[in-house]
């Protein structure tokens, strides 16, 4: 497990310290406080996070991938779990594929592809639940957890993400590029920043790692303490609230 620290800036260039034991990080990086990403990504499929707030009822449209989408979702399950009936959107929409969405208020989203056969008609040809997670180019939004614990003064948080056993903590964490937050109402959004692993690079040649993760840890360095506010983890969409276990 190695642990390292990241100040965390409003629209500045800070220093980078590491911790004791730690291997040392760049000499700096560009860390601020930001907007949403407008990428988001479904199920593989990236698109403008826009799309996620097209107006719902796809199913009911008249086009041909609309009808078999409507066709489709009538007793549709992945494993004991029916998909919703009503309320999809439009995701993506092109030639060789329209990719429908759905995203309840509480509950998973929802990922149904529809494709041209080839006598001009359309069939769902997949169907899967998806986590919406925010896609900015070329990099990774990660999932983490909090190593508490916190109380209105804290400024330093211990984040805690996964490394494939694979690739080991001490690659994961060389791939770290910038933690980034935004304030709300009652909350701190928290965006952790990655370069994607390069497949094959540190792990067996078809670039699949065991399913045993590793922990990292690194703090985060808050521009002003946490007061009331939650943390938040902006890689999903919208962001979900982030655990807090003990140390």
């Amino acid at each position: 497990m190695i642990a390292r620290t990241f100040a965390l800036a409003v629209a500045a260039t800070v220093s980078v310290v590491p911790t004791a034991g730690a291997q040392a990080p760049p000499s700096s990086h560009a860390i601020a406080v930001r907007t949403p990403s407008p990428f988001a990504s479904c199920g593989g499929f990236t698109t403008s996070a826009t799309a996620f707030r097209t107006p719902v009822g796809a199913e009911r449209q008249a086009d041909p991938a609309a009808r078999a989408l409507a066709a489709w979702l009538p007793g549709a399950r992945t494993g004991d779990r029916l998909f919703p009936e009503q309320g999809w959107r439009r995701l993506a929409d092109t030639p060789q594929y329209v990719a429908f969405q759905h995203r309840a208020v509480h509950g998973p989203a929802w990922l149904a592809v529809a494709r041209p056969r080839t006598d001009g008609s359309w069939m769902v040809t997949e169907g899967l639940p998806c986590s919406l997670r925010r896609a900015p180019p070329g990099l990774v939004a990660e999932r983490f957890s909090i190593r508490g614990p916190l109380n209105p003064r804290s400024r330093r948080i211990t984040v805690a993400t996964l490394a494939a056993s694979c690739e080991g903590p001490a690659a994961a964490g060389a791939r770290f590029v910038r933690a980034e937050a935004r304030y709300r109402r009652g909350q701190v959004v928290l965006l952790l920043l990655t370069r994607p692993r390069p497949a094959g690079s540190s792990g067996p040649s078809d670039g699949v790692c065991p399913s045993v993760a590793l922990p990292v840890q690194r703090t985060i360095v808050l521009p002003r303490p946490l007061a009331s506010r939650t943390v938040w983890n902006d890689a999903t969409f919208p962001p979900d609230r982030v655990p807090v276990f003990a140390p």
